[in-house]
């Protein structure tokens, strides 16, 4: 139980270092949504992602290794980066990083094939979660998709994790975006 908290407490940490790295060195923010005060309530801050006309989602990705795929913007990009027998992927924005997501994907031994929040919080108890919704992706994985304190998404984050063949999908952005990661997942498929 120790070992599976601290494989994916390193993987949150990694994962979103990698993130904040990779568009930090890449991307300047051209606007300030990503100042909406934490007063606001969400259904201002997801309107402003997910009302823009060019947030469409018309490109399909497709992951030859983890055999899945998901409908995105067509002015977002994507960068895979490749770990330690998993794989992150980067799904942003160019003109504004803090529109977007990133899917962690690890290898995950633990017997268990559904994530459930008293997991989470037995091996990661740190991680402050709410609003827990429980969804099905493809009709053949079952997760949860919750709010949390992610420091890395300004202790505001909107996650969706679940388990599929043996590894772990971590799927987290800023809580602003939870429209677009609900329309993205409804798209989501397994080969």
């Amino acid at each position: 139980m120790t070992y599976r908290k601290i494989i994916i407490i390193c993987f949150l940490l990694v994962g979103a270092g990698l993130f904040f790295w990779w568009f930090a060195k890449n991307h300047k923010t051209t606007d300030n949504v990503s100042n909406v005060s934490t007063s606001t309530p969400l259904t201002k801050n997801t309107e402003e992602v997910s009302e823009k006309s060019d947030y469409a989602l018309v490109e399909k990705y497709t992951n030859g290794t983890f055999h899945f795929s998901f409908n995105y913007p067509k002015v977002f990009k994507i960068t895979e980066k490749n770990d330690a027998g998993g794989q992150t992927i980067i799904v942003t924005n160019p003109s504004n990083s803090s529109h977007g997501f990133q899917v962690a994907i690890t290898p995950f031994s633990d017997p268990v094939n559904t994530l459930t929040k008293e997991t989470i919080e037995t091996d990661i108890p740190d991680l402050f979660i709410t609003d827990v919704l429980k969804i099905s992706i493809d009709s053949v994985a079952k997760g949860l998709m919750f709010e949390s304190d992610n420091p890395d998404f300004d202790s505001s984050s909107r996650e969706v994790w679940f388990i599929y063949k043996g590894n772990l999908y971590q799927m987290s952005t800023y809580l602003k975006n939870d429209i677009l990661v609900r329309k993205v997942m409804e798209t989501w498929e397994f080969k």
